[in-house]
């Protein structure tokens, strides 16, 4: 490597410092503006319509994606090339409007390709010398090609953080409902479903008690009641269908409260100080959320320990 070259990649390093630390200066502005009411609603008002179909879909595909996710993971570090290839083209899921509303504000408020340009010729023209001959347009191409690669992998699996949340959301949902109205620990749609058809089996037990509801009431608070299984399986569809329908919505009271907590800024902050390792070391996108490796421990304590209380 020659001086010029050595200059002109210290020139292309100091620009990608001074547009990320542009970036990072406008997050908590970002999420003002779309996480914080009044424009929270804005954001997640676009869920009313298909994406109440779209989010449950999201639900229920995520834990594939996140098993898709770690095989690539393998057959990278293995040097699987064809499988890893087969593996990249994983969809994430269906592209809801809140999500893309999201990734579009992301790219021109944060991360603009434009100002990405100006700054990486501001730098450069500081550093290299007027006679010192650059195609900088050419060069800013290049770049930018490189940048939106990168920026597409990334928002890919930023909108996963939002379906996890979703998820995350579901279960803290299900928690503070099975407390309440059971006195129990409901981790998810499937503990609390079958509370739920215990409730209901219990009601009608009652009712139809020989001495009466009140004293049928009392009767079956000692002596359990058995629930038939399609009452069982009828009442955790039902539950889960409604989390899922819930979910669409769920950043309305979700995003506010990461917002206050200061997990939005954070997780920002965090997306883009990858990025910017990984455009300066000219490699894939090294973004690893921890958002949905909890939401199915979560899923996975709820499917283990609910059939368990239930036997």
């Amino acid at each position: 490597m020659n001086e010029r070259e050595y200059r002109l990649i210290q020139a292309l390093n100091k620009g990608v410092d001074r547009y990320f630390e542009q970036a990072e200066g406008q997050t908590e502005g970002f999420v003002a503006r779309h996480f914080r009411y009044p424009g929270n609603w804005q954001t997640n008002r676009r869920a009313l319509g298909l994406d109440m179909l779209r989010a449950p879909l999201n639900l229920l595909w995520a834990p594939l994606y996140l098993l898709g996710r770690m095989l690539l993971w393998l057959a990278r570090r293995k040097g699987w090339g064809r499988i890893s290839r087969l593996l990249e083209r994983l969809p994430g899921g269906l592209s809801t409007q809140v999500q893309r509303y999201v990734a579009e504000r992301f790219r021109h408020e944060l991360l603009d390709s434009h100002r990405l340009d100006a700054c990486l010729r501001d730098a450069i023209c500081e550093t290299l010398t007027e006679d010192e001959s650059l195609d900088t347009e050419h060069l800013s191409a290049l770049q930018r090609a490189r940048f939106e690669q990168l920026l597409d992998e990334l928002l890919s699996d930023y909108a996963q953080v939002r379906t996890a949340m979703a998820d995350i959301g579901n279960s803290l949902t299900s928690l503070v409902i099975g407390a309440l109205a059971f006195k129990k620990y409901t981790p998810g749609g499937i503990a609390l479903g079958l509370y739920l058809a215990g409730g209901v089996s219990q009601y009608w037990a009652s009712q139809q008690f020989w001495a009466g509801p009140w004293l049928g009431e009392l009767y079956y608070r000692v002596v359990p009641v058995s629930t038939s299984v399609g009452l069982q399986v009828g009442s955790v569809l039902a539950t889960l269908c409604a989390l899922a329908v819930f979910a669409s919505f769920s950043g309305l009271i979700l995003d506010p409260l990461q917002a206050r907590l200061g997990l939005h800024q954070a997780r920002l902050n965090k997306v883009l100080r990858h990025m910017r390792a990984d455009f300066k070391q000219q490699r894939r996108s090294s973004y690893q959320a921890k958002e949905p490796y909890l939401a199915r421990l979560l899923e996975f304590v709820d499917s283990i320990r609910s059939p368990l209380n239930h036997l």
